[in-house]
């Protein structure tokens, strides 16, 4: 397989420049990025495997690029793509590439994840969203990100949307009344009950 090939001279020459301390390779970012939306899993699962190798590269000199944000900048690109393997595959390369830029991209990868196939995926880009709450980060195309999923195919997406909507802050319950007002009709009792609860605390604050 000649992709795999490749890739694994990548990742020979990456982990020659880790052994010798050098905080830079001569391998160009975007192309490595691009392997993640390669048709073969096992393209995509080795080129997440190189990426890790990126945070264990020497830190560069002050005032130059580092070859990792730029990596991770790369990688960020491919958050927002139609297939769901291409995704999961770059929200893993971003988590590879440590703390620091898994927390930079926290709201690109959370909203890749409300895009998941999976229920529990998407409840939890959900509650990863409301995280970025706490330091302030989250913005109000997040938050229409989250009411948007009040037309989710299951039920606990649903029931996550309107517990979520109601945890955003009496603003956010304001803009999204309407959306309110549909999950309060959902043929769910589960999901108009918690939309029910969002609803009262929106009264409450006027």
């Amino acid at each position: 397989e000649v992709r795999l090939s490749a890739l694994r001279s990548l990742e020979d020459i990456i982990a020659s420049a880790v052994s010798k301390g050098s905080h830079s390779t001569q391998v160009p970012a975007e192309p490595l990025a691009r392997c993640l939306s390669d048709d073969s899993s096992a393209v995509r699962n080795l080129a997440v495997a190189v990426v890790s190798l990126y945070p264990q590269l020497r830190a560069p000199p002050t005032g130059t690029s580092s070859p990792l944000s730029e990596l991770a900048a790369s990688v960020a690109e491919y958050l927002n793509h139609g297939l769901q393997p291409v995704r999961r595959a770059a929200s893993a390369a971003i988590a590879a590439l440590g703390d620091e830029v898994k927390e930079q991209y926290a709201a690109q990868c959370s909203l890749a994840m409300t895009q998941d196939s999976e229920p529990q995926a998407r409840c939890s880009g959900v509650e990863a969203l409301l995280k970025l709450a706490k330091s302030g980060r989250l913005e109000d195309s997040h938050v229409s990100s989250i009411a948007r999923l009040r037309l989710d195919p299951h039920w606990t997406v649903r029931r996550a949307a309107a517990e979520a909507l109601a945890r955003c802050g009496s603003d956010a319950l304001q803009r999204h009344s309407r959306e309110l007002d549909q999950l309060e009709l959902d043929p769910d009792w589960r999901v108009r009950r918690a939309a029910a609860a969002a609803k009262a605390q929106l009264l409450e604050g006027h």
